[in-house]
């Protein structure tokens, strides 16, 4: 039996985690971006490539059927909803319209939403145990603390906030829908991941954790990988946090 996973958003500082922490791990990753180029990946030049854009339903739904044309019955199969909408997170609230809102929600939410039906369905009709996987932030389970960005960085903005609430949520309650399938569904909570931000912020930001650090996006991904295994098949309608003690203050 084979274990194979289909992560969105994998081009990504989190994403290439994600693929090599999954590849490294010995499953069949399948890399889903909006557009793939034809350089071979880092991590694995043998992993499969899907073209998705989550505001195009039938991209999703051909999605879901690349990605199980090579599964069997009796596999482990996951999927990681990691994609976001990042030309939408530019716009500072003040500023902030019905539209440029709506323009995240239908990535990061009502995207993966869409995706992660179009999965169950799929993993049900082969007959595969499934975990489903939303990425959500500590930022969507409280504000953002402004203060510890120095000027001339602009805080995280607000409707990331609202998404990854949303996310939340939405894994919740599609544990409830799909358990008795066989499916899981959990939503990762990752804190600040490190990469390439000013130094100001990196010690603003560690201060606030109990490690007195910023994440690896290897630490976060292998928390995802964890949970998305067969063996983890007690775990779902869980919100994991994955944050350096962030949150346990």
């Amino acid at each position: 039996m084979n274990r194979r996973v289909l992560i969105t958003g994998a081009r990504g500082n989190l994403g290439r985690g994600l693929v090599a922490a999954f590849g490294d791990s010995g499953w069949q990753v399948a890399a889903a971006n909006r557009s793939n180029p034809t350089r071979a990946s880092q991590s694995d030049s043998n992993e499969q490539r899907i073209e998705l854009d989550l505001t195009q339903d039938a991209q999703i739904e051909d999605a879901a059927s690349q990605f199980f044309v090579a599964s069997e019955r009796g596999d482990h199969v996951a999927l990681v909803a990691n994609a976001s909408n990042r030309e939408a997170l530019a716009t500072d609230w003040a500023e902030l319209s019905r539209g440029s809102l709506h323009a995240l929600f239908d990535v990061d939410v009502a995207g993966h939403f869409l995706m992660a039906r179009a999965f169950a369905r799929e993993a049900v009709k082969n007959g595969c145990t499934a975990s489903i996987l939303f990425m959500g932030s500590i930022y969507g389970c409280g504000g953002v603390h402004t203060s510890i960005y120095p000027e001339g960085m602009k805080p995280t903005p607000l409707q990331y906030c609202v998404v990854k609430a949303a996310v939340v949520g939405l894994a919740k309650d599609l544990a409830g829908r799909l358990g008795r399938s066989g499916i899981t569904v959990n939503c990762l909570v990752p804190g600040g991941i490190e990469g390439g931000q000013p130094e100001s912020f990196v010690r603003n930001f560690s201060a606030l954790t109990q490690l007195g650090r910023m994440a690896k996006a290897s630490e976060v991904a292998a928390v995802a990988e964890m949970v998305c295994r067969r063996q983890s098949a007690y775990v779902t309608g869980q919100v994991i946090h994955v944050d350096g003690g962030w949150s346990a203050w």
